[in-house]
């Protein structure tokens, strides 16, 4: 990653496409489930298992589509700006991702 850029804080910026692309490999070992899991669990006014189809926007690695799955989401779509975290997300040997399809912007 190049250092040069870097925020009135002095910390490095990099494109959005490029940080998560390079974060995919280590992303699901630096963000605790518990981040998104536990609010989607709270969400309390939804039946998950009633959805018939989904639409996970920034899916990353595939982790909530994983979980709705888990939940009875009968079909799922994912859509995420970086192909790094579209692929890593595939490899799972139980992967909800059918076609893995990035955003273009």
């Amino acid at each position: 990653m190049d250092f040069n850029n870097v925020d009135r804080r002095n910390s490095p910026t990099v494109p959005a496409r490029t940080g998560y692309g390079e974060w995919a490999s280590t992303h699901e070992e630096s963000v605790p489930k518990q981040l998104d899991i536990r609010v989607l669990e709270s969400l309390k006014a939804l039946d998950w298992s009633a959805a018939k189809e989904c639409l996970d926007l920034a899916c990353g690695t595939g982790r909530i589509g994983e979980w709705l799955k888990a939940q009875g989401v009968a079909t799922i779509d994912g859509i995420d700006l970086t192909p790094q975290m579209l692929e890593w997300g595939s490899r799972a040997p139980d992967s909800w991702l059918s076609e893995c399809i990035p955003s273009s912007s």
